[in-house]
């Protein structure tokens, strides 16, 4: 086994030995992103997902040949935290050859409301983005709530 931790002392990296693979009880080679969530669940607290409001919402899959690779975004509360992402790799028989997360570990006491509304922050990105140039054409797509985790990428 190989494993990388974070400054947080949560694994940043872990990948089975070459030719082997982690097992999940109740994996499945059929539904990667079943499995992919529930491995990542079964170590909550070492990838730093110990407060119970943290969650994870798969984002992609993908399929090279027998193996997955399945991208979960992390949220807190249902709200998707900004570049808090975990990438899963299964072979072909549902195991977990690798994980990759960047995740937050944040405390759930924080505040996840908005700070303005959402059409207060359309307009502000209309304004920021145009400029000095009144007549530019700008598509502002619906706003979406998400948070903003500077250790995440930093």
């Amino acid at each position: 086994m190989r494993a990388t931790w974070s400054e947080r002392g949560t694994i940043r990296y872990l990948g089975a030995p070459p030719g082997m693979a982690f097992t999940t009880p109740g994996a499945s080679a059929a539904e990667p992103e079943v499995t992919a969530r529930r491995f990542l669940e079964s170590q909550r607290n070492r990838f730093g997902l110990g407060n119970p409001a943290l969650g994870l919402r798969v984002f992609r899959t993908r399929q090279s040949g027998e193996r997955h690779f399945v991208r979960l975004q992390e949220t807190l509360s249902g709200v998707p935290i900004f570049g808090a992402m975990a990438s899963v790799q299964l072979d072909g028989e549902g195991g977990v050859e690798a994980v990759i997360a960047d995740l937050s570990g944040i405390d759930a006491s924080i505040d996840i409301r908005p700070g303005i509304p959402a059409s207060q922050a359309a307009e502000q990105a209309r304004i920021r983005v145009r400029g000095s140039d009144p007549a530019r054409t700008i598509d502002i797509r619906p706003p979406a709530l998400h948070l903003w985790v500077p250790s995440v990428l930093g």
